[in-house]
Protein backbone atom coordinates (compact mmCIF):
# COMPACT_ATOMS: atom_id res chain seq x y z
CA UNK A 1 0.00 0.00 0.00
CA UNK A 2 0.86 3.58 -0.77
CA UNK A 3 1.66 5.87 1.92
CA UNK A 4 -0.31 9.70 1.73
CA UNK A 5 0.86 12.09 5.03
CA UNK A 6 -1.91 14.85 5.31
CA UNK A 7 -0.32 17.67 7.41
CA UNK A 8 -2.78 19.41 9.18
CA UNK A 9 -2.41 22.88 11.16
CA UNK A 10 -4.36 24.28 13.76
CA UNK A 11 -4.87 24.88 17.37
CA UNK A 12 -6.42 21.36 17.36
CA UNK A 13 -3.11 19.72 16.31
CA UNK A 14 -0.21 20.03 17.93
CA UNK A 15 2.19 17.08 16.80
CA UNK A 16 1.83 14.23 18.76
CA UNK A 17 -1.37 15.76 20.98
CA UNK A 18 -4.68 16.17 19.06
CA UNK A 19 -8.45 16.64 19.37
CA UNK A 20 -9.97 13.48 19.28
CA UNK A 21 -12.92 14.90 18.13
CA UNK A 22 -11.68 17.39 15.55
CA UNK A 23 -9.38 14.47 14.50
CA UNK A 24 -12.04 11.69 14.21
CA UNK A 25 -14.22 14.42 12.25
CA UNK A 26 -11.54 15.22 9.57
CA UNK A 27 -10.43 11.56 8.98
CA UNK A 28 -14.19 11.13 8.34
CA UNK A 29 -14.71 13.58 5.70
CA UNK A 30 -11.55 12.90 4.24
CA UNK A 31 -12.46 9.56 3.58
CA UNK A 32 -15.84 10.00 2.34
CA UNK A 33 -14.24 12.76 -0.18
CA UNK A 34 -11.75 10.59 -1.59
CA UNK A 35 -14.29 7.94 -2.27
CA UNK A 36 -16.66 10.35 -4.06
CA UNK A 37 -13.32 11.65 -6.07
CA UNK A 38 -12.79 7.41 -6.87
CA UNK A 39 -16.22 7.38 -7.96
CA UNK A 40 -16.45 10.32 -10.20
CA UNK A 41 -13.03 10.23 -11.96
CA UNK A 42 -13.60 6.30 -12.72
CA UNK A 43 -17.63 6.56 -13.38
CA UNK A 44 -18.35 10.14 -13.70
CA UNK A 45 -21.14 10.31 -10.90
CA UNK A 46 -19.96 11.00 -7.13
CA UNK A 47 -22.96 9.16 -5.62
CA UNK A 48 -23.97 5.91 -7.19
CA UNK A 49 -27.36 4.37 -6.48
CA UNK A 50 -27.01 1.19 -5.27
CA UNK A 51 -24.38 -1.05 -3.96
CA UNK A 52 -20.89 0.26 -5.34
CA UNK A 53 -19.02 -1.99 -8.18
CA UNK A 54 -17.01 -4.23 -6.99
CA UNK A 55 -13.55 -2.42 -8.42
CA UNK A 56 -15.04 0.24 -6.31
CA UNK A 57 -14.91 -1.23 -3.27
CA UNK A 58 -10.99 -2.22 -3.68
CA UNK A 59 -10.41 0.99 -4.20
CA UNK A 60 -12.01 2.43 -1.57
CA UNK A 61 -9.68 -0.35 0.54
CA UNK A 62 -8.01 2.97 3.36
CA UNK A 63 -6.10 2.28 6.27
CA UNK A 64 -5.08 5.17 8.84
CA UNK A 65 -1.72 5.02 10.39
CA UNK A 66 -1.53 6.43 13.92
CA UNK A 67 -0.91 9.96 13.51
CA UNK A 68 3.35 11.03 13.92
CA UNK A 69 4.69 14.70 14.58
CA UNK A 70 5.99 16.47 11.51
CA UNK A 71 8.86 18.55 11.84
CA UNK A 72 8.06 22.04 12.61
CA UNK A 73 5.17 20.87 15.19
CA UNK A 74 2.80 20.04 12.93
CA UNK A 75 0.66 17.11 12.69
CA UNK A 76 0.82 14.05 10.03
CA UNK A 77 -1.86 11.89 9.56
CA UNK A 78 -0.75 9.05 7.43
CA UNK A 79 -3.55 7.39 5.30
CA UNK A 80 -2.87 4.36 3.32
CA UNK A 81 -3.84 3.04 -0.05
CA UNK A 82 -3.66 0.71 -3.07
CA UNK A 83 -2.40 1.54 -6.77
CA UNK A 84 -5.47 1.52 -8.78
CA UNK A 85 -3.56 -1.04 -11.16
CA UNK A 86 -3.38 -3.46 -7.61
CA UNK A 87 -6.59 -2.79 -6.69
CA UNK A 88 -8.43 -3.37 -9.74
CA UNK A 89 -6.33 -4.32 -12.93
CA UNK A 90 -9.99 -4.17 -14.82
CA UNK A 91 -9.87 -0.53 -15.20
CA UNK A 92 -6.52 -0.97 -17.75
CA UNK A 93 -7.87 -3.72 -20.17
CA UNK A 94 -9.44 -1.71 -22.35
CA UNK A 95 -9.01 2.41 -23.01
CA UNK A 96 -11.11 4.83 -21.30
CA UNK A 97 -14.42 6.02 -23.07
CA UNK A 98 -13.57 9.42 -22.47
CA UNK A 99 -10.02 11.08 -22.77
CA UNK A 100 -10.13 12.82 -19.80
CA UNK A 101 -10.96 10.35 -17.28
CA UNK A 102 -7.90 8.28 -18.41
CA UNK A 103 -6.26 7.09 -15.17
CA UNK A 104 -2.47 5.60 -14.45
CA UNK A 105 -1.60 2.82 -12.90
CA UNK A 106 0.41 3.73 -9.93
CA UNK A 107 -2.14 6.27 -8.56
CA UNK A 108 -4.08 5.77 -5.43
CA UNK A 109 -7.10 7.23 -4.37
CA UNK A 110 -5.58 9.98 -2.70
CA UNK A 111 -4.50 11.13 -6.08
CA UNK A 112 -7.76 10.84 -7.37
CA UNK A 113 -8.72 12.97 -4.40
CA UNK A 114 -6.09 15.36 -4.93
CA UNK A 115 -7.29 16.31 -8.73
CA UNK A 116 -10.29 16.67 -7.69
CA UNK A 117 -9.72 19.57 -5.07
CA UNK A 118 -7.65 21.16 -7.27
CA UNK A 119 -10.51 21.40 -9.69
CA UNK A 120 -12.35 23.72 -7.60
CA UNK A 121 -9.10 25.85 -6.61
CA UNK A 122 -8.17 26.19 -10.93
CA UNK A 123 -11.36 27.00 -11.86
CA UNK A 124 -13.73 30.22 -11.94
CA UNK A 125 -17.18 28.89 -9.56
CA UNK A 126 -19.38 28.39 -12.50
CA UNK A 127 -17.09 26.43 -15.05
CA UNK A 128 -16.33 23.78 -12.39
CA UNK A 129 -16.75 20.57 -13.62
CA UNK A 130 -17.83 18.74 -10.50
CA UNK A 131 -21.39 17.42 -9.27
CA UNK A 132 -23.38 18.20 -6.83
CA UNK A 133 -22.19 15.40 -4.75
CA UNK A 134 -18.64 15.97 -5.20
CA UNK A 135 -19.09 19.57 -4.17
CA UNK A 136 -21.26 18.44 -1.29
CA UNK A 137 -18.31 16.58 -0.13
CA UNK A 138 -16.10 19.13 -0.11
CA UNK A 139 -18.38 21.45 1.45
CA UNK A 140 -18.48 18.46 4.34
CA UNK A 141 -14.72 19.76 6.03
CA UNK A 142 -16.70 23.07 6.66
CA UNK A 143 -17.15 21.47 10.85
CA UNK A 144 -12.82 20.85 10.69
CA UNK A 145 -12.67 24.44 10.43
CA UNK A 146 -15.48 25.47 13.50
CA UNK A 147 -12.82 23.24 15.50
CA UNK A 148 -10.03 24.08 15.51
CA UNK A 149 -7.69 23.04 12.26
CA UNK A 150 -6.68 25.79 9.96
CA UNK A 151 -5.83 24.13 6.79
CA UNK A 152 -4.59 20.41 5.41
CA UNK A 153 -2.40 19.46 2.65
CA UNK A 154 -0.55 16.46 1.00
CA UNK A 155 0.91 15.93 -2.40
CA UNK A 156 -0.53 14.06 -5.53
CA UNK A 157 -0.28 13.28 -8.64
CA UNK A 158 -2.10 13.98 -11.96
CA UNK A 159 -1.61 13.69 -16.11
CA UNK A 160 1.36 16.11 -16.24
CA UNK A 161 3.31 16.25 -12.52
CA UNK A 162 3.16 16.23 -9.20
CA UNK A 163 0.81 18.70 -6.94
CA UNK A 164 0.08 19.97 -3.62
CA UNK A 165 -3.21 20.36 -2.60
CA UNK A 166 -4.58 22.84 -0.29
CA UNK A 167 -7.58 22.12 1.94
CA UNK A 168 -8.54 25.04 3.89
CA UNK A 169 -11.77 27.54 4.32
CA UNK A 170 -10.93 29.11 1.33
CA UNK A 171 -12.07 26.05 -0.77
CA UNK A 172 -14.64 24.80 1.63
CA UNK A 173 -16.06 28.26 0.60
CA UNK A 174 -16.12 28.07 -3.22
CA UNK A 175 -17.47 24.52 -2.95
CA UNK A 176 -20.30 25.72 -0.97
CA UNK A 177 -20.65 28.67 -3.68
CA UNK A 178 -20.68 26.54 -6.79
CA UNK A 179 -23.20 24.18 -4.75
CA UNK A 180 -25.21 27.71 -5.52
CA UNK A 181 -25.12 27.29 -8.75
CA UNK A 182 -24.90 23.59 -9.39
CA UNK A 183 -28.66 21.89 -10.18
CA UNK A 184 -29.16 18.83 -7.68
CA UNK A 185 -29.90 15.77 -9.58
CA UNK A 186 -32.89 14.97 -11.16
CA UNK A 187 -34.48 12.19 -12.83
CA UNK A 188 -34.34 12.90 -16.70
CA UNK A 189 -34.71 11.05 -20.07
CA UNK A 190 -33.30 10.72 -23.01
CA UNK A 191 -33.32 9.27 -26.57
CA UNK A 192 -30.61 8.51 -28.83
CA UNK A 193 -28.26 6.21 -30.51
CA UNK A 194 -26.96 3.34 -27.80
CA UNK A 195 -23.61 3.35 -29.18
CA UNK A 196 -20.86 2.26 -26.90
CA UNK A 197 -22.04 -0.29 -23.64
CA UNK A 198 -18.89 -1.49 -21.37
CA UNK A 199 -19.71 -4.67 -19.67
CA UNK A 200 -17.12 -4.58 -16.87
CA UNK A 201 -18.39 -1.27 -15.33
CA UNK A 202 -21.15 -1.09 -16.99
CA UNK A 203 -20.46 2.21 -18.57
CA UNK A 204 -22.63 3.39 -21.86
CA UNK A 205 -22.57 6.67 -24.15
CA UNK A 206 -25.53 7.94 -26.32
CA UNK A 207 -25.08 10.06 -29.51
CA UNK A 208 -28.27 11.99 -29.75
CA UNK A 209 -29.95 13.76 -32.79
CA UNK A 210 -28.02 16.89 -32.45
CA UNK A 211 -24.84 14.70 -32.05
CA UNK A 212 -23.83 15.59 -28.55
CA UNK A 213 -22.87 12.46 -26.32
CA UNK A 214 -24.49 11.68 -23.35
CA UNK A 215 -22.19 9.29 -20.76
CA UNK A 216 -23.82 6.99 -18.25
CA UNK A 217 -24.01 4.01 -16.15
CA UNK A 218 -26.41 1.38 -16.48
CA UNK A 219 -27.85 0.09 -12.90
CA UNK A 220 -28.55 -3.45 -13.71
CA UNK A 221 -27.45 -6.42 -15.59
CA UNK A 222 -25.56 -5.35 -18.91
CA UNK A 223 -27.89 -8.34 -20.52
CA UNK A 224 -30.74 -6.22 -20.45
CA UNK A 225 -29.39 -3.64 -23.01
CA UNK A 226 -26.73 -5.39 -25.13
CA UNK A 227 -29.67 -5.95 -27.74
CA UNK A 228 -30.40 -2.22 -27.70
CA UNK A 229 -26.83 -1.57 -28.64
CA UNK A 230 -26.46 0.36 -32.13
CA UNK A 231 -30.50 1.16 -31.68
CA UNK A 232 -32.58 4.20 -31.04
CA UNK A 233 -33.18 3.82 -27.40
CA UNK A 234 -34.78 6.24 -24.46
CA UNK A 235 -32.85 5.75 -21.64
CA UNK A 236 -34.43 6.95 -18.06
CA UNK A 237 -32.39 7.39 -14.65
CA UNK A 238 -31.20 10.52 -12.21
CA UNK A 239 -28.88 12.36 -13.98
CA UNK A 240 -26.06 14.80 -12.27
CA UNK A 241 -24.95 18.08 -13.60
CA UNK A 242 -22.43 20.90 -13.68
CA UNK A 243 -22.38 24.05 -12.33
CA UNK A 244 -23.05 25.52 -15.80
CA UNK A 245 -26.33 23.04 -16.27
CA UNK A 246 -24.80 20.83 -18.56
CA UNK A 247 -25.00 16.70 -17.81
CA UNK A 248 -22.28 14.92 -16.47
CA UNK A 249 -23.72 11.62 -16.11
CA UNK A 250 -26.87 9.29 -16.31
CA UNK A 251 -27.87 7.21 -13.86
CA UNK A 252 -29.87 5.07 -16.03
CA UNK A 253 -32.38 2.97 -14.68
CA UNK A 254 -35.17 1.69 -17.38
CA UNK A 255 -34.07 1.61 -21.28
CA UNK A 256 -36.41 0.48 -24.22
CA UNK A 257 -36.63 1.17 -27.79
CA UNK A 258 -37.43 5.09 -28.84
CA UNK A 259 -40.57 5.77 -30.27
CA UNK A 260 -41.36 8.22 -32.50
CA UNK A 261 -42.70 10.27 -29.87
CA UNK A 262 -39.45 10.34 -27.28
CA UNK A 263 -38.33 12.89 -30.32
CA UNK A 264 -38.63 15.38 -27.76
CA UNK A 265 -35.89 13.38 -25.46
CA UNK A 266 -32.96 13.42 -28.47
CA UNK A 267 -31.33 16.45 -27.46
CA UNK A 268 -29.21 17.07 -24.43
CA UNK A 269 -30.81 18.37 -21.56
CA UNK A 270 -29.44 21.38 -19.64
CA UNK A 271 -31.64 22.73 -16.17
CA UNK A 272 -30.92 25.74 -14.79
CA UNK A 273 -29.03 26.65 -11.29
CA UNK A 274 -29.88 26.99 -7.64
CA UNK A 275 -29.82 30.83 -8.46
CA UNK A 276 -31.97 30.86 -11.49
CA UNK A 277 -34.65 29.12 -10.10
CA UNK A 278 -34.68 31.30 -7.06
CA UNK A 279 -34.99 34.38 -9.94
CA UNK A 280 -38.00 33.12 -11.26
CA UNK A 281 -39.76 33.11 -7.54
CA UNK A 282 -39.00 36.67 -6.37
CA UNK A 283 -41.64 39.00 -6.68
CA UNK A 284 -41.72 42.10 -8.60
CA UNK A 285 -42.21 42.38 -12.37
CA UNK A 286 -37.93 42.52 -13.12
CA UNK A 287 -37.76 38.83 -12.24
CA UNK A 288 -38.72 36.96 -14.91
CA UNK A 289 -37.71 39.67 -17.58
CA UNK A 290 -34.07 39.45 -16.07
CA UNK A 291 -33.64 36.26 -16.87
CA UNK A 292 -35.47 35.84 -20.88
CA UNK A 293 -35.86 39.63 -21.92
CA UNK A 294 -38.62 41.40 -22.71
CA UNK A 295 -41.50 38.89 -23.25
CA UNK A 296 -43.67 38.26 -24.86
CA UNK A 297 -40.92 38.75 -28.01
CA UNK A 298 -39.44 37.42 -30.98
CA UNK A 299 -39.16 33.86 -29.25
CA UNK A 300 -40.75 30.48 -30.67
CA UNK A 301 -42.80 28.22 -29.03
CA UNK A 302 -40.50 25.94 -28.85
CA UNK A 303 -37.94 28.08 -27.24
CA UNK A 304 -40.81 29.10 -24.75
CA UNK A 305 -41.47 25.45 -24.12
CA UNK A 306 -37.61 24.31 -24.14
CA UNK A 307 -37.14 27.45 -21.23
CA UNK A 308 -39.78 25.56 -19.07
CA UNK A 309 -38.74 22.53 -19.16
CA UNK A 310 -35.32 23.59 -18.17
CA UNK A 311 -36.67 25.65 -15.16
CA UNK A 312 -39.73 23.01 -14.37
Amino acid sequence: MIETPIRVVGNAFQGRYVNPSTQAEFVKHTIQAARDAACFRTMRASRLRGSPIKFLRAIWDIDQAPWVEADGGDTLLVFRANTLASASPSLFEKESLFEEDRLQTDWTVFDLLGQVLSEVYSRQTRDIRLDYGMLDSVRSFLPSFQHGLELATFDYNNNTKAGTVVIDAQLVHKAGEALHYTPAPRRIRVSGTLDMLRMSNRLFRLVLDDGSKVRGVWLHDTLVVRALLGERVLMEGDAAFRANGEIVVLQADAARLAASSDAAFSRKPIVSSIETRHKLTQQGRGAFRSIVGQWPGDESDQEIADFFAAVS
